[in-house]
């Protein structure tokens, strides 16, 4: 009897020392890995991520240079003193493009589909609103970029995904933003965005003005495209139009940047001085002369000469790279705002 009452506390041992070892030691569960977020932590981010690769161009955790500050270079807006090849002459490596795509569709529209998917399932309207409205700019930014890019089949775990026409993707965008219009009308939920939302504060009126110029912008971009009438899309983009900005204080402009290590402006960083001689391009100085644009000395800083003069794109490097016009503070200090979609 002894015996049997020794082996039965050994086989107990035995059975809740397996169950707590299932319980507690499972390899493939990593308890200080999160499966899931809060719609609070996942917004800030994918704003940030936004302001700072896609509107402002900047580098990213590769040293890669973001969409805008590309296009400035390719629009010649921008220049850079050094020698040729270089970005402004169209140099664009494999790693500078896989970089931007990781941005883009990892960290910015991946995440963002996350957020509307726990909106979703919360009922948290609000959040499903603004994962859908980042996400039609970040698309539109990104067919623009690439002309067919991949998304109706991009965020399904399909690791080969169809690269859908870009007349689609601007179908896709339209729809997207008509949802979330839609969506804005309904309750809130329990979660609602604050101080968490970066460009609006959870002031859910301005994120459906932000809606209607997206979709003002995308009609707007069809106006030359083949099939489509010129007078059709402008119309339709005046009638977005009066339900989008009103003023400055409805614009979509992320003032997130400070005078501090880490928290500097985008622009600030690339066209600092440690950049390399990054310059306004003289096809952008000169067209604001002729035009005597009176948004000039906001826009650009005198060279040394104490005029304005830009460098022509890919011209002979000169040694006093002090003699162009750079960026104003305006756009380019420290801790200058970057507007994402201005009024």
């Amino acid at each position: 009897m002894k015996n049997k009452i020794i082996y039965g506390l050994i086989f107990a041992a035995l059975v809740f020392s397996t169950m707590g070892c299932k319980k507690y030691l499972d390899i493939n569960t990593d308890p200080n890995s999160a499966l899931s977020a809060p719609e609070s932590l996942l917004l800030p981010p994918a704003i940030v991520d936004i302001s700072t690769v896609v509107a402002g161009g900047c580098f990213s955790i590769q040293n890669s240079s973001g969409i805008a500050e590309i296009n400035s270079y390719w629009m010649q807006q921008l220049s850079l003193n050094q020698p040729l090849p270089i970005v402004e002459n169209y140099k664009l490596t494999t790693g500078d493009a896989d970089n931007l795509w990781n941005d883009v569709y990892i960290n910015i529209m991946q995440n963002l589909k996350i957020l509307g998917t726990e909106a979703e399932a919360n009922k948290n309207h609000s959040y499903g609103v603004i994962s859908k409205v980042l996400t039609a700019y970040t698309l539109g930014v990104t067919t623009d970029m690439w002309g067919d890019v991949p998304f109706s089949q991009a965020f399904n775990g399909n690791f080969h995904p169809t690269y859908d026409k870009q007349e689609d993707v601007y179908k896709s965008i339209q729809s997207m933003l008509d949802s979330a219009i839609a969506e804005n009308q309904l309750d809130p939920g329990n979660s609602v965005p604050g101080s968490d939302d970066f460009l609006y504060q959870g002031d859910m009126s301005k994120w459906e003005k932000f809606a209607y110029a997206l979709k003002a912008r995308d009609y707007m971009h069809l106006t030359k495209a083949p099939g489509y009438d010129a007078a059709t899309q402008a119309n339709l983009a005046l009638a977005a139009v009066a339900n989008a900005f009103t003023g400055t204080s409805d614009e979509a402009t992320a003032n997130i940047y400070a005078d501090a290590a880490g928290h500097e402006s985008p622009w600030y960083l690339n066209t600092a001085i440690g950049q390399g001689g990054v310059v306004l391009s003289a096809t952008f100085i000169n067209f604001e002369l002729a035009n005597s644009d009176p948004r000039l000395p906001i826009i650009a800083n005198m060279g040394s000469l104490n005029t304005y003069l830009g460098r022509v794109n890919s011209s002979t490097v000169v040694p006093d790279v002090s003699i162009f016009s750079t960026v104003g503070d305006y756009y380019a200090g420290i801790a200058s705002p970057v507007a994402i979609v201005p009024y």
